[in-house]
């Protein structure tokens, strides 16, 4: 499972529910790649079904500007600041090493058994 929740300080372990939550089953794709301002940037790339699409982008829309925190089964992983909308279901994450990148896509991948 992963949510989306706009708690600047979070933990390691999340403890509250998130205003939007999006599962494995909401996840089209999911892949490491390169990208970015630059091109050459480690990113992932996820894109969404139609459904949690809209719901990203209504949850984006009203948090422009703060840090959200991306939690999986539990865990932040990854606590990024919404710069714009996310609009299309489609969002790429930069900033992070290929590797902690590639063990995100892992746990994301729709395919994986969930632990």
């Amino acid at each position: 499972m992963m949510a989306c929740g706009t708690h600047s300080r979070l933990p390691r372990r999340a403890r509250s529910p998130s205003p939007i939550e999006i599962t494995r089953a909401d996840i089209a794709s999911v892949e490491t790649a390169r990208g970015g301002d630059d091109g050459n940037q480690p990113v992932l790339q996820i894109e969404l079904t139609p459904d949690a699409g809209q719901r990203l982008e209504d949850f984006t829309t009203a948090h422009v500007g703060e840090e959200v925190a991306i939690v999986v089964d539990g865990e932040v992983v990854l606590q990024p600041r919404v710069r714009d909308p996310i609009a299309g279901g489609r969002l790429e994450i930069s900033g992070h090493s290929e590797a902690d990148l590639q063990e995100i896509e892992r746990k994301l991948r729709p395919t994986d058994p969930v632990p």
